[in-house]
């Protein structure tokens, strides 16, 4: 264990731990820690009552995630390189302070707090502290050990709350100090609830887009109300007076009216070249391009660049629920997925949108399909590309490229 004093932004001194890599047990040394908890009882020392209830403030920094009032400043720091990582924030001219801890191994929760009643009487800072009320409880899920602390630095009261938990390999530790009335308020719990942990903030659409390039001999399609998207020379859009439209139209009846399936008709397809010539099925190859469009409410949806930040628990429930709705409308048409790909967010062209791949069983052979979600304020954009698994030499190539020609000109604000 190391003991590093850190300069905060506002001339207190932040003391902090580091645990050991290989040993949970080994920061246990009488001599070895002083925690964090004496930067944000530092901090009380300042200011007046002020309250102020909106949280309009993002602050993101290594995985984790929480909204500040605009009254509040905040320091990000990088305590100990890749192992221990802080947010200290504080109310400008107030004695309220909230401080985030993460690092990068597990702890013995309930040793270390028992562990910090026995030194707080060490640190000058703290030596008219106790802590009181230990309890475990349950941090966003998350297993956590709690209690409360409090006392007297000059002819400053404070007192406040730390709060302890590992999770997914790491340890993160919460403390807040602070007046009665931001220790009771709803204020803090506001803070409490917008902390994300293991937040994934997509910052790459902030990128300013560049001129979309369509490659040589390509076609550009138009797509009414909506945008653009160009297609390579071995594929074509379907012909609606063509055969192969004619048994689309069928089939959806098909499937809508008799076997009670409910199917949404692409607003677009897009084919291989020479199938709109065909009179018969079927094709000697298999890929397709769909294009739907389901129309919202202003608001519904994101709009086209907002960045779409999940916590690995929210993007859990997101990819569990885009994997069994996929696998429910291939059950029903007797398909199913073979494999599932991680869902991943990007920017394609300044606009944001969310990525499913899949491989499903076809009619014969294994069939590989991405899906690109897009979202323009009041209505949704999914863009579906699919070929057969042992076709992919032939079509894999142009359908990278035929994403990245995707444009939404009709921008909603």
């Amino acid at each position: 264990m190391k003991v590093n004093r850190v300069r905060t932004g506002i001339g207190s001194v932040l003391f902090i731990f580091f645990p050991k890599q290989d040993s949970k047990s080994k920061f246990l040394k009488k001599d070895k820690i002083i925690p964090f908890v004496s930067s944000v009882v530092l901090l009380t020392c300042f200011g007046c009552f002020k309250r102020i209830q909106e949280l309009p403030q993002k602050v993101y920094y290594k995985g984790i995630e929480l909204k500040l009032p605009n009254n509040w400043n905040h320091k990000s720091q990088e305590i100990k390189t890749d192992s221990v990582f802080q947010i200290t924030c504080w109310e400008k001219g107030n004695t309220n302070s909230f401080a985030v801890q993460k690092i990068e191994t597990e702890m013995d929760l309930a040793a270390y707090v028992n562990f910090l009643n026995q030194i707080f009487k060490e640190l000058p800072i703290l030596k008219n502290a106790s802590l009181a009320n230990f309890k475990y409880g349950a941090f966003q899920g998350n297993k956590s050990i709690e209690c409360t602390f409090s006392g007297s630095i000059l002819e400053f009261n404070y007192g406040g709350k730390i709060i302890g938990f590992n999770r997914q390999g790491k340890a993160y530790w919460i403390v807040y100090s602070g007046n009665e009335s931001f220790l009771k308020g709803s204020l803090l719990q506001k803070i409490l609830s917008s902390i994300k942990i293991d937040s994934i903030e997509n910052k790459i659409s902030n990128i300013p887009s560049q001129p979309i390039v369509i490659p040589e001999k390509w076609t550009k399609i138009e797509i009414k109300d909506i945008g653009s998207i160009a297609i390579p020379p071995s594929m074509e859009l379907r012909d609606d007076n063509s055969f192969i439209s004619l048994v689309a139209d069928i089939s959806y009846d098909h499937f809508n009216t008799y076997q009670k399936i409910k199917m949404t008709k692409p607003k677009i397809v897009i084919q291989p070249k020479g199938l709109n010539e065909v009179n018969r099925l079927p094709f000697p190859t298999y890929s397709r391009i769909l294009i739907y469009v389901a129309k919202g409410k202003p608001g519904d949806f994101p709009k086209i660049n907002e960045k779409l930040n999940f916590s690995a628990s929210e993007m859990k429930v997101i990819e569990d629920y885009l994997k069994e709705e996929a696998e429910a409308q291939l059950g029903k048409l007797f398909g199913k997925v073979l494999k599932w790909y991680p869902v991943e967010i990007l920017s394609i062209n300044g606009m944001t949108t969310i990525k499913i791949s899949y491989l499903r069983q076809g009619i014969n052979t294994p069939v590989f399909v991405q899906v690109y979600k897009f979202f323009n304020y009041d209505e949704a954009i999914e863009i579906t590309l699919s070929y057969r698994e042992n076709e992919s030499e032939l079509w894999k190539s142009d359908f990278d490229k035929v994403i990245n020609t995707f444009d939404i000109t009709n921008k909603k604000q």
